[in-house]
């Protein structure tokens, strides 16, 4: 028995000598000039995605212009809304910093959260182009949301920073593999000597 507590406490030590994995910074960046339909997807939430041309559209929606503002846009009618939760995987533990640009046609309004929970106050967007910071969030994500009616969109980017989750390393796959053939040696041995 004594042999087996030996090996199982040897075990129990290489597994923990690395078991805190050091989380590197990373940076997660994402763009759509809306060239594609890939707003659809990738916001979490949105009003309808109409065609520009139907002969009714619903009281708010989204649509890819071509006629009242240059192709390769997203346009907002009547009291629309877009929303994006960045990034869109989990890659981070917290958001150190980032930011958030994207070019406005017409008057746009913007909101962000931590939590999906909480907003701040509804800021403007000028004609233009717009960045700013990203405030620092104890969370994973970071919310957007972005609302007008008869304005458009273009070259939205948001670029992320923070620590990524950690990956299991080598040293833990090593001591668990180390502790069970020291634990399997010494039970096989403790059978032996009874």
């Amino acid at each position: 028995m004594k042999n087996l507590t030996y090996a199982t406490v040897i075990g129990a030590a290489v597994l923990g000598a690395g078991e805190k994995a050091k989380a590197d910074i990373i940076t997660w960046h994402y763009e759509d000039d809306f060239s594609t339909t890939k707003a659809e997807s990738d916001s979490y939430d949105h009003s309808t995605f109409w065609a520009e041309l139907a002969v009714e559209h619903p009281p708010s929606s989204l649509y890819y212009p071509t006629i009242a503002y240059p192709p390769e846009m997203l346009a907002f009618a009547g009291d629309a809304f877009l929303e994006y939760a960045f990034p869109f995987d989990t890659v981070l533990t917290q958001i150190d910093s980032g930011t958030f640009g994207i070019d406005v046609a017409g008057h746009l309004l913007y909101q962000f959260s931590q939590d999906e929970v909480n907003w701040t106050n509804p800021s403007p967007l000028v004609d233009g182009f717009n960045e700013f910071p990203l405030l620092p969030s104890n969370n994973p994500f970071v919310y957007i949301r972005l609302y007008g009616t008869d304005v458009a969109i273009d070259n939205l980017s948001v670029t992320v920073r923070g620590p990524g989750i950690p990956e299991p390393s080598t040293m833990s796959l090593l001591g668990l593999g180390g502790g069970i053939v020291l634990f399997n040696l010494f039970k096989r041995r403790y059978r032996s000597d009874k």
